[in-house]
């Protein structure tokens, strides 16, 4: 017997098996459908196939909404961005569409204005009662993990998240793991943890039922709830985690002994979203800080000349002061423990007294070393390049430092007047022409510039180049890769547009068999508003896998094309130039032709 069975909102696999017992019960041509909250229970049952529902588009949000709201498929006159607003905050949930739209119907435009708003810091009762179900449904570990996210880590690198919530213990493997398979947060191909707004907006309202006053809760993040604890220091030992964005509040004159009764304190953030953002938060001295757990520590604009005495560099992970005073790290480098990114970008005083990071006990967890805005660094330790995990070195902005140690094999970024800069490049890319062993996979280097390199055998203004490739272009095992260049060019309404942005270099690769357009991207990395024009400049070597890839299906590179993320509405900064130079074995030489593609 053919049948059709639909077992909705299943919550655990013991239901199914109760229900239905063994799928050797039904013929092949039956067929049976769940819906659940948690995709192990899928897993358990052994289903082949799952459909992940995800939000509606927004003209079908919006007529989803409008049956509710107005009775009809589209917005009544006048109502129009109001409805564009709740679009914005529903993000594609139906649930959200239709609750909205059910309790806005026959409402005035200021109750809708109201209703919206208040809806931002308080989620309707009727969307909060089926959110919360996935989250009582975790047990302790996993809903500290949920409400750290919630508060704090939205948008942050996994691989940051998962070694602070590791060294705080809550199994962030399994933990993640299953917050993923609830959809409760997603991780973005760029490894970020995202998480829906409504989801954030339910963490943040049970952390706030901890307590009606902000001091007795385990997490701060409100700038108006932090402003009043740190004002007016009623902190006690139940605070978690702070974080502020000073562009928000005024100034905060704090008490020495402000962090003195935050035992538990794990995470300290202030920052600035403002571009020329300072530090609001002022003292003269700690007193006995409550930071012996503090596992991350972002003080932007710290006004102290040394860190706090029992900041622990054993419990460290992520270390960041933006445009502090600071003039010197540990006395005893030796502690440095678990701390895997030391980031001082706009130390204005750090000299010369940088740890030697030789003596870190491990050291394959240092991984950046930010130094950005350093204005009085005029050297550096000659063992810093002996690091083999360093990764990534930040030197923009320091202008009186002349010269480098020897480097081997670094990624170095905008150092700012360096003048021996030239030899170490023209070596390193003597080395990728004359060996056929590379020590590394890609390189990218940013230096004051307008102009690319005339051995670039493809250039084009803007920022996209076409190529013309012979079909055979994978196959001839003579192409070893990709060097790119392109010149970022800055205008002064870069101040309207944010601190940083992403900027990136893929290669399109059309396949020969259904013509289908593949991006591989070269590079990406953040890039920080600059005044004049910088010249981005590296390699890309192809990998087995590259090539496996590109010969399996037939692939033809077609044109290189450099972006900026997210995309900026304003002409505050654009590629003006763009060239691509292949990296072939020495005898071999590549007499393709570019044809220009302007992009202004």
């Amino acid at each position: 017997m053919k049948v059709l069975i639909v077992f909705d909102d299943v919550t655990c696999f013991s239901q199914l098996e109760s229900l239905i017992g063994s799928l050797d019960w039904l013929t092949p041509v039956s067929r049976i459908i769940i819906t659940t909250r948690n995709k192990q229970v899928l897993r358990n049952w052994g289903v082949r196939k799952i459909y992940e529902m995800g939000p509606l588009e927004y003209h079908h949000a919006l007529e989803l909404f409008s049956r509710y709201a107005f009775k009809r498929n589209h917005p009544d006159v006048g109502y129009e961005k109001l409805s564009s607003n709740v679009m914005k905050y529903a993000q594609g949930v139906p649930l959200a569409l239709k609750v909205l739209g059910c309790f806005l119907y026959k409402r005035e435009k200021e109750v809708w204005e109201s209703a919206i708003n208040k809806f931002r810091r308080i989620l309707h009762p009727s969307i909060r009662e089926v959110l919360k179900i996935s989250y009582d449904g975790l047990d302790d570990k996993e809903k500290n993990i949920f409400l750290h996210v919630a508060c704090f880590f939205q948008g942050e690198d996994i691989n940051l998240v998962m070694n602070f919530l590791n060294a705080s213990g809550f199994y962030p493997e399994i933990g993640i793991n299953v917050l993923v398979d609830k959809s409760l947060i997603v991780i973005s191909n760029k490894n970020k943890i995202i998480m829906h707004d409504l989801l954030q907006e339910l963490g943040r309202e049970i952390v706030r039922e901890e307590s009606i006053n902000p001091e007795n809760r385990s997490r701060l993040w409100h700038h108006e709830d932090t402003y009043e604890v740190l004002t007016y220091n009623t902190g006690t030992e139940k605070i978690e985690g702070i974080c502020l964005d000073m562009s928000k509040v005024k100034d905060i004159h704090l008490n020495p002994n402000t962090f003195t009764k935050m035992r538990k304190l794990r995470i300290l953030k202030f920052y600035s979203s403002s571009f020329n953002g300072e530090n609001k938060c002022k003292v003269s001295y700690l007193q006995d800080p409550g930071f012996a757990e503090v596992k991350y520590f972002h003080w932007h604009g710290y006004p102290l000349k040394s860190l706090p005495s029992n900041l622990s560099a054993e419990q460290l992970i992520f270390l960041e002061m933006p445009g502090s005073d600071i003039e010197q790290l540990w006395d005893d480098v030796k502690r440095h423990g678990k701390l895997n990114q030391i980031i001082h970008a706009a130390c204005k005083k750090l000299i010369a007294k940088i740890p030697n990071p030789t003596l870190i006990p491990h050291p394959n967890k240092l991984v950046i070393l930010n130094l950005r805005d350093s204005k009085s660094l005029k050297s550096l330790p000659a063992r810093i390049f002996n690091l083999e995990f360093l990764t990534k070195l930040d030197l923009s902005g320091c202008s009186k430092l002349k010269k480098l140690p020897e480097i081997s094999s670094r990624t170095i970024e905008d150092a700012m007047r360096i003048e021996h800069m030239g030899h170490v490049v023209a070596a390193r890319w003597k080395e990728v022409r004359e060996k056929r062993g590379f020590p590394m996979e890609k390189f990218h280097v940013v230096l004051a510039g307008n102009e690319i390199p005339r051995w670039f055998n493809f250039q084009s203004v803007g920022s996209f180049i076409t190529l013309e490739m012979p079909p055979d272009f994978f196959n001839n095992n003579r192409v070893l890769g990709i060097a790119f260049s392109a010149i970022l060019a800055f205008s002064d309404r870069h101040v309207d547009c944010g601190r940083w942005f992403s900027f990136s270099c893929e290669l399109k690769v059309k396949t020969t068999k259904d013509c289908d357009l593949h991006d591989k991207r070269l590079f990406q990395s953040r890039v920080n508003y600059l005044k004049s024009d910088h010249l981005h400049f590296g390699y890309y070597l192809f990998c087995e896998e590259d090539f496996n890839g590109f010969l399996k299906r037939n692939s033809i590179p077609e044109a290189v094309h450099f972006s900026i993320f997210p995309p900026l509405k304003c002409e505050c900064c654009g590629v003006k130039k763009c060239g691509i130079h292949l990296v072939c074995f020495p005898d071999y030489e590549f007499n393709g032709r570019s044809k220009h593609m302007f992009q202004l």
